[in-house]
């Protein structure tokens, strides 16, 4: 009991783990690191054991980030598109670079708030060192860009080539902007 109101085990492990286990939610907030893909996974893992596999009712992603790792990202969408059960997502706040892409990804619902902006972009990254090594590195991140944007075309069922020629810039989206593109399904007051 704390200042007269009760707080469940499950409240705690919402706001220390990013994670309510009787609700089906998980929380991705903050930068999307090396290790976002497995404690991603984990915390899906958790949510099916705890519900006895249960495919009825979705899981839903909380999703409020700058974006980050884009290994993590496709790791977290292969969790989301290969869970038994349907997968709610909801954007909330700031849904940025890899966010964006996960946000598109769920394969139930996918709502974002009223207020709320996407930003989509290119694949970034610093090269240096020798020669040899940028020209693979630079082969490398346009075989992940054609990643990102086959999967844009496949949540959104855009051509890749218009999410080729959107993503040249930052690209900034209202929460109706990103209905309109199919980023989204549905938009939701806070």
């Amino acid at each position: 009991l704390q200042n007269g109101i009760t707080i469940k085990g499950s409240l705690t492990d919402e706001i220390t783990y990013g994670l309510d286990i009787d609700q089906k939610v998980i929380y991705l907030s903050g930068e999307i690191d090396q290790h976002s893909g497995n404690i991603f996974h984990q915390k899906m893992v958790a949510i099916l054991k705890f519900h006895g596999y249960d495919h009825e009712d979705p899981i839903t992603v909380n999703v409020s980030s700058y974006g980050g790792d884009v290994y993590s990202m496709l790791s977290i969408i292969d969790s989301i598109q290969n869970c038994p059960c349907k997968v709610d997502t909801i954007g909330r706040g700031q849904i940025m670079s890899a966010a964006a892409l996960i946000l598109a990804s769920g394969t139930g619902k996918r709502y974002m708030t009223e207020n709320s902006w996407v930003m989509n972009h290119e694949i970034s990254t610093m090269l240096a060192g020798q020669s040899s090594n940028i020209i693979n590195e630079s082969a490398h991140i346009q075989q992940l860009q054609d990643i990102f944007c086959n999967l844009l075309d496949k949540f959104t069922k855009r051509r890749k080539g218009f999410w080729s020629r959107k993503l040249r810039h930052n690209l900034y989206l209202t929460a109706e902007e990103a209905k309109k593109l199919k980023l989204i399904d549905k938009i939701i007051g806070t």
